[in-house]
């Protein structure tokens, strides 16, 4: 499930829509998530994981993040780098995710519950850490920086999703912003 919230501080007008989640197309979006990261297109920390842990798999839902500089909220994709559990092997789902997208052909990870956290992944300023890097289908790279804060460029922490309807203003600091769901997909 994905959903859009849109934040908005009723004091100062401070305003920003941030995105959780995936929907169905989550099965596909593992594998190519997974894929790109053993290729190192998702940069050396998480090409490194895989190939040091075979067994690893990554979180690529988007959850909430805040800016440690100027507070600012935005989506970031998570990365957090798992391991399985001792004495559990990886066990990837196959198909059976939804009716649109059945994800017959692809094998994902579904639940978390069954692995540790090995290591979160370093939501940081991309000139002072490492670049992602993403290619367009005629192979030409896009160099993208880490998630970062779009406001000043500065090092961003994940934060619970529940949490969403506690978040205060950047701005104002004290004030609770309203949290309205505007989207929701599956």
């Amino acid at each position: 499930m994905g959903e859009q919230y849109r934040l908005h501080c009723p004091n100062c007008g401070y305003e920003v829509c941030v995105n959780l989640g995936i929907g169905y197309f989550y099965p596909q979006y593992y594998l190519e998530t997974m894929e790109a990261a053993k290729e190192g297109k998702l940069g050396a920390t998480l090409k490194k994981f895989l190939a040091e842990h075979p067994e690893g798999v990554i979180n690529p839902a988007l959850t909430l993040a805040q800016c440690e500089k100027c507070g600012n909220y935005s989506s970031v994709h998570d990365y957090t780098m798992y391991l399985p559990k001792k004495n559990k092997k990886k066990e990837c789902t196959e198909g059976k995710w939804s009716v649109g997208v059945p994800g017959e052909d692809v094998s994902y990870i579904s639940s978390f519950e069954d692995y540790d956290v090995y290591k979160l992944f370093p939501h940081r300023c991309g000139r002072s850490l490492e670049e992602l890097h993403m290619v367009k289908e005629d192979g030409t790279p896009i160099i993208i920086s880490l998630p970062q804060c779009k406001r000043c460029r500065g090092k961003v922490k994940l934060l619970d999703n529940r949490d969403i309807e506690k978040l205060r203003c950047p701005n104002c600091k004290n004030r609770l912003l309203n949290a309205e769901l505007i989207a929701r997909w599956d």
